[in-house]
This record gives C-alpha cells, sequence and structure tokens, in this order.
C-alpha cells in the first residue's frame, strides 16, 4: 500500500507552528503538546525531508490563521525573489548576445 503524503494545504509540521498564536514557542515543546493531547500523524510524511505532517484540522483557529499568514507571506517573498532573479538572467542574457555579435 503507497503511504499518503501530507501536502501544505492540508498538513503542518510541529516546527512550522511553534511559535504562532495558541502554539508553544518551540518545536519541542510543540512536540510535548502533540503527544499530550493525542495528535496524529496518520503516517503521512512530508513530501520532501524527514519528520512527519499533521492535518490542519487539529490547529485552533487562531494557529491556522497565524500559519495561512505565514505561508502567504513566504510565497509572496519566493515570488519576489523569482522575479528579481528572472531579471538578472535577462541582463546576463543580454550582456551574453552583445558579447557574441561583438558589440560593446
Amino acid at each position: 500500500m503507497a503511504e499518503a503524503r501530507g501536502t501544505p494545504d492540508t498538513h503542518f509540521t510541529l516546527p512550522e507552528v511553534a511559535g504562532l498564536p495558541g502554539m508553544p514557542c518551540n518545536g519541542r515543546h510543540v512536540c510535548d503538546r502533540a503527544r499530550q493531547e493525542g495528535w496524529n500523524a496518520h503516517g503521512v510524511k512530508r513530501p520532501f525531508g524527514k519528520g512527519l505532517m499533521y492535518p490542519i484540522e487539529l490547529l485552533p483557529p487562531a494557529t491556522l490563521k497565524a500559519l495561512t499568514e505565514k505561508r502567504q507571506r513566504k510565497a509572496d517573498s519566493d515570488r519576489e525573489k523569482t522575479l528579481v532573479f528572472i531579471a538578472y538572467l535577462k541582463v546576463v542574457l543580454a550582456d551574453l548576445e552583445r558579447e557574441l555579435r561583438g558589440r560593446p
């Protein structure tokens, strides 16, 4: 039987929610809370790397809201970095094209 895989839309990691509203301040304490409250990862492993993912339904509303905002900020930042890199590549390619054509 294939192992289930979590996605960021439906699952979270314990370190990811550490320090968010309604959660302890570090991953270790979040892990302790998960154990005390009987959170079950249902065998869902992260697509990349080690560690378990947990269903977002386990999160209190304030934590879920903060996690969603945190992920959106990261996505916006990643998009901005990609656009800057693309602009840089265009400049490099234009320089190479000029060099190949023998123009300064």
